[in-house]
């Protein structure tokens, strides 16, 4: 990172854990409540002054809410390579000393840390630190949070703002007493995410709709899961993830995939805004959702587009879409015209035998290939 980005960072996340600690008091009286009304006490003549203070606490948590939504995405810009390390019972910790995301050890599990996570940082062990027992109690040896920043301030201090920073270089150059410097060779890691199923839209309260797919989506997920340093997320409808290929998959699963299902338009988009955190190299939207309304006694379907661009700006994005059976391929340039996309797109159709056969236009010419042939094709946007 550039010396201008690390001291915006900083300032950025020390302005907003300012603002955040500053009005914890004030919401610690919404806490134990759910309901509004028990906030304050019901004294009539106070009515009106407690109806202002609810407002103004409501705004104040609004705000708070949002700053702890900001500060959780600017946490993902930030490269944790400076950590403070807490002493568990069984297992040790660490805390970035710059925005305070918590980072695995090596002997722990969790499908979206790196695996170089521990593999380019430099550990020191921290002050404050609590017993097995809960207690707090103070490291003679160690460091505090402030200490940490007032160092890399001071290097920054010597530093152009457009000069690349590497932390770690210059805290070897310290050699500060209990410090521990990690700069290991960083393994290749690729993250996939595949997009699949129809959603359901309730109609009444007993009553849903959805459209059915007939992409077969598991082939992809069968035919990347077995690459070296992939980890994938399957997101898909229940139809798909209760099918015989995918209950497979999931039953032989050694962690390297996570699944996540979802239902209606709403689930998926949540699920996405979550997934969008994960820095995926490439992204295969295979999905069919819809938006619906009646209409004079009759359902009318549209169909809805995922704005994938936006959520992963730096992802390779494959968009797959159904044309079933279509034998007359002089229309389907027609039909690649008429998908508005910037992403790479692929027509998915049964030929003969029922063998599925991915369409895609290359220098304005049509070209039909296998599954295999269409994922060698995919597999290349990993390197670049």
């Amino acid at each position: 990172m550039k010396k201008k980005e690390i001291l915006h960072l900083i300032n950025k996340i020390n302005k907003m854990n300012n603002f955040i600690m500053n009005n914890s008091r004030l919401l610690t009286i919404t806490r134990p409540f759910s309901d509004e009304s028990m906030w304050f006490p019901n004294i009539p003549e106070l009515k009106d002054e407690f109806a202002i203070l609810k407002e103004e606490i409501k705004e104040v948590k609004s705000n708070v809410d949002k700053q702890k939504e900001i500060l959780e995405e600017t946490k993902n810009h930030c490269n944790h390579e400076i950590r403070l390390e807490y002493y568990g019972d069984i297992v040790s910790s660490y805390k970035c000393a710059i925005c305070g995301k918590t980072i695995h050890p090596d002997n722990y599990f969790s499908w979206g840390d790196s695996i170089n996570r521990n593999r380019h940082c430099v550990i020191l062990p921290a002050k404050e630190q609590i017993d097995e027992d809960g207690f707090s109690y103070e490291l003679n040896n160690g460091y505090r949070k402030e200490q940490i920043i007032s160092i890399i301030l001071e290097i920054l201090n010597y530093k152009n703002d457009e000069d690349e920073i590497d932390l770690i270089d210059e805290f070897k150059k310290l050699n500060l007493p209990n410090s521990k410097i990690i700069d290991k060779k960083l393994i290749p890691e690729y993250y996939i995410l595949i997009i699949d199923g129809s959603n359901h839209e309730h109609i009444g309260n007993n009553a849903y709709i959805y459209t059915p797919i007939y992409i077969p989506a598991v082939n992809f997920l069968k035919y990347f899961k077995n690459l070296l340093n992939i980890k994938i997320e399957f997101i898909a409808s229940n139809d798909i993830l209760d099918s015989y290929e995918c209950t497979k998959i999931r039953n032989e699963n050694d962690g390297s995939i996570q699944f996540s299902e979802y239902h209606t338009l709403e689930e998926l988009k949540e699920l996405i805004k979550i997934s969008s955190k994960i820095p995926y190299k490439l992204v295969i939207n295979a999905s069919n959702l819809s938006t619906y309304k009646i209409v004079k006694s009759r359902i009318i379907r549209q169909k809805y587009n995922l704005n994938l661009c936006e959520l992963f700006p730096n992802s390779h994005i494959i968009e797959i879409a159904d044309i079933h059976s279509i034998k007359n391929t002089s229309e389907l340039k027609k039909i690649f015209e008429s998908f508005k996309t910037p992403n790479d797109l692929y027509f998915c159709s049964d030929g003969e035998n029922s063998n599925t056969y991915y369409y895609s236009l290359e220098n304005e010419k049509l070209v039909k290939e296998s599954l295999d042939q269409t994922c060698d094709k995919i597999k290349r946007k990993l390197k670049k």
